[in-house]
């Protein structure tokens, strides 16, 4: 089996995605001012102890430089105060519209709908809704 033969699977749902380790999205130092759970520079670090320097643009770990031409039923959970947001607008622009899915909560950090018990039930079945598709 070569690396393009591999089973994808059915259905991906990805909460508060990290897809470029590189975090070179100038939005990015705009959201940090209000992104109170991640710091750019302890996830750069984090990112060159993970891999070298010279592979982080790899798809494999920086998944918004990847093909997508074969993941479909994509469903991304974001908020818009973690600076991993803005990269999921981009990595979505790669997308048609009918193979991914978009669940932005407006003020909400990194990894809200699991962390915070504050959550509206709005999120909550938004997520299970996604599980049970």
């Amino acid at each position: 089996m070569g690396s393009e033969d591999f089973a994808v699977p059915k259905k991906t749902i990805l909460i508060s995605p990290w897809l470029d380790i590189t975090l070179k999205n100038e939005q990015i130092d705009e959201v940090q001012k209000v992104d109170k759970a991640l710091n750019k520079l302890a996830l750069k670090v984090s990112a060159e102890l993970y891999c070298a320097k010279d592979s982080q643009d790899n798809y494999l770990v920086s998944p918004i430089n990847g093909p997508t031409d074969k993941i479909k039923n994509l469903s991304i959970f974001t908020g818009t105060n973690d600076i991993l947001n803005p990269d999921v607008h981009l990595f979505s622009k790669k997308f048609n519209s009918n193979d991914i899915n978009v669940y932005e909560r407006a003020g909400a950090i990194h990894d809200w709908i699991i962390d915070d018990v504050k959550n509206s039930k709005e999120d909550y079945e938004a997520l299970v809704r996604e599980i049970l598709k």
